[in-house]
């Protein structure tokens, strides 16, 4: 992978997300409860969510999950150290997993399987979109750039659950009202 330039997309959420539901429910975050419908959110959350599982193949393959976090880790970290690009991605249309919010669960998932939080943040943003427009001038900060930015309350060199904290986002170089 690393030889010939394929990057991975490894969306860590996905596993997560289904390893959560055959152990007993969903576990969302402040970000998730401000943006998904209450009713999901109520199902999803309900201790007994896994319980009430309707297929015995669905079961099986979300424990098959649970059990194998270390060795998607194991990998994950491997990758990593490789060489081989990595990028992020959530699959946000997956069940479970909201969009713009499992961003943030997916890169403190990637930081906690060795990357650092500047290669986590490179996967998320710079790389990709070299990667499938290049040659184009982006992911500078610059006079004279197009800016689309996420400003947050703190460093995420430093933690990468930071960037859940969005102060500002600015798209085309103008700030969007968040609702």
């Amino acid at each position: 992978l690393k030889a010939a330039g394929i990057p991975v997309v490894p969306t860590m959420i996905i596993f997560e997300r289904g390893a959560q539901l055959s152990e007993s429910h969903y576990v969302f975050g402040e970000m998730e409860k401000q943006i998904e419908a209450p009713e999901v959110l109520e199902q999803l959350s309900d201790a007994t969510c896994a319980k009430n599982n309707p297929h015995p193949f669905l079961g099986k393959w979300l424990s098959a999950m649970a059990a194998a976090r270390p060795h998607r880790t194991a990998s994950l970290g491997a990758m990593y150290r490789a060489g081989v690009p990595l990028f992020v991605g959530t699959d946000s249309s997956i069940i479970g997993n909201v969009a713009g919010a499992s961003m943030h669960h997916e890169l403190k998932m990637l930081v906690g399987a060795g990357m650092t939080p500047h290669d986590a943040l490179l996967g998320a943003t710079v790389l990709p979109a070299r990667f499938f427009f290049p040659g184009q001038h982006i992911g500078v900060i610059e006079e004279g750039a197009e800016a689309d930015l996420l400003l947050v309350d703190g460093n995420p060199l430093e933690d990468i659950s930071v960037t859940s904290k969005i102060v500002t986002i600015v798209q085309s170089g103008k700030p969007v009202e968040r609702l």
